[in-house]
């Protein structure tokens, strides 16, 4: 029934490069493109539901690259087809015997899925004004999915520590780590954003589950640097994720980390000085990497917006946004900056949850 999915994706553009990533994004700038994806997705999983044996028809690579399609595509988050595709796709590669990297990538994909299915749900729950208690737990859940994938890749990765599958395997944790991460944060922006609907037992309630989400993802970095495997791009994701995190505790569950140590964590996530010092100014994945990082510093010093911190601040968030890859998020990013460098305030709530929750 999809034997022509190979030839059909690549006419289209649609495909993976070496490491499993989309090989370029042109294709998504066609509407035409992007409604295909979606209606092929869905055809696909109807497909499935009234045969499963479908599955032995379809090549794994293909469904595989269909679901990174699938994710990127902007509609995604609106039209939740991604769960129900890799579903399809563990199935496919199961019934194919496809090798582990793929696996993998399909199993991480399945967590972003169910990521933006959480978040579909909260966002529709606000707008009639109700707060998912649901969220947190639900997340927290997932971070400890998640938690597990690294667990099981960095002992894979021990048995052949200084080869190429032992390399992979670390790759993979990383992929887990960040996940984690992503997922945590996003999930303290919404609840961030549900606080003008909240009540107190909502708060306590939801941060007694963030809380524990958190002390799981901060636990995985502590280890990554005992174990000396903090990358630049991992090193200012775990300080920007620290100051972060420990700002939201200090706020709605009581916690006392002083004020100064969350600005020196969120200051050590731009990397001022090592951009400097190294001569990578201008390498702009890790100026968007630090996005985050530059969003806290402002934050921790916008109360007063003077002085020669403030002014320091505002000149690298500036650079950073100059400088930065222009991934999904980063015009949100740049008006959240601006906005801090202007007002001291985030701006539009709404967007600043909505868009960073779903960025890298």
């Amino acid at each position: 029934m999809f034997e022509t999915l190979p030839e059909d994706l690549e006419g289209r553009g649609i495909v993976l490069g070496p490491h499993g990533d989309l090989l370029d994004f042109e294709w998504y700038k066609s509407e035409e493109n992007e409604k295909w994806v979606l209606s092929t997705s869905v055809a696909i999983i109807q497909a499935f539901e009234d045969d499963s044996g479908v599955a032995l028809s379809i090549d794994p690579h293909s469904i595989f690259c269909l679901a990174r399609a699938v994710e990127y595509i902007p509609r995604m988050m609106e039209a939740p087809v991604l769960v129900d595709l890799c579903l399809v796709a563990k199935a496919v590669l199961e019934a194919k015997g496809s090798p582990v990297s793929m696996v993998f990538a399909v199993e991480m994909l399945l967590a972003q899925g169910r990521y933006v299915d959480l978040l579909l749900f909260f966002e529709n729950k606000m707008k009639e004004g109700v707060f998912d208690r649901t969220f947190a737990p639900d997340l927290l859940e997932l971070v400890e999915s998640l938690e597990s994938w690294r667990r099981h890749c960095w002992a894979m990765s021990g048995r052949d520590p200084d080869g190429m599958e032992g390399e992979g395997w670390r790759i993979r944790g990383n992929l887990s780590q960040r996940n984690m991460m992503r997922f945590c944060r996003g999930g303290l922006m919404q609840i961030e954003r549900g606080l003008r609907i909240m009540s107190y037992e909502d708060i306590e309630d939801s941060m007694r589950y963030m809380v524990d989400g958190i002390s799981t993802v901060g636990l995985s970095y502590a280890h990554s640097h005992e174990m000396g495997q903090m990358s630049d791009s991992k090193y200012t994701d775990s300080m920007s994720f620290n100051a972060y995190s420990f700002l939201m505790v200090n706020n709605l569950a009581g916690g006392g980390v002083p004020a100064e140590k969350i600005l020196e964590m969120a200051a050590g996530s731009c990397m001022d000085d090592y951009l400097e010092r190294s001569g990578v100014e201008k390498d702009p994945l890790l100026h968007y990497c630090t996005l985050f990082g530059h969003v806290m510093r402002l934050r921790s010093l916008s109360s007063s917006r003077d002085g020669v911190a403030w002014e320091n601040a505002v000149t690298k968030a500036k650079e950073a946004i100059e400088n930065c890859a222009q991934h999904r998020g980063w015009r949100t990013y740049e008006s959240v900056i601006t906005s801090l460098i202007e007002t001291g305030r985030l701006g539009d709530m709404e967007e600043y949850a909505s868009v960073l929750s779903r960025s890298d």
